[in-house]
């Protein structure tokens, strides 16, 4: 299990995504590029799993303020 604790930029992939057009575009070598993919997919999978971890995530808002807490 990971640390449920995550900071906003932990969300926020658009400059990943606009790194690896430009490096496409500047017709960077395949292996700069596959590296990039690699770095952002690795974001990718640990926001997963910190959305994973978050407790009654798989609640409505509506059901979620109805939780004992």
């Amino acid at each position: 299990m990971t640390d449920s604790s995550f900071k906003k930029s932990d969300f926020s992939f658009v400059h990943d995504f606009h790194h690896i057009i430009e490096l496409v575009l500047s017709g960077n070598n395949q292996d700069v590029i596959g590296k990039a993919v690699s770095q952002l997919e690795e974001r990718l999978m640990l926001a997963r799993q910190v959305l994973e971890d978050l407790p009654g995530l798989h609640y409505a808002q509506e059901e979620q303020e109805r939780l004992p807490i």
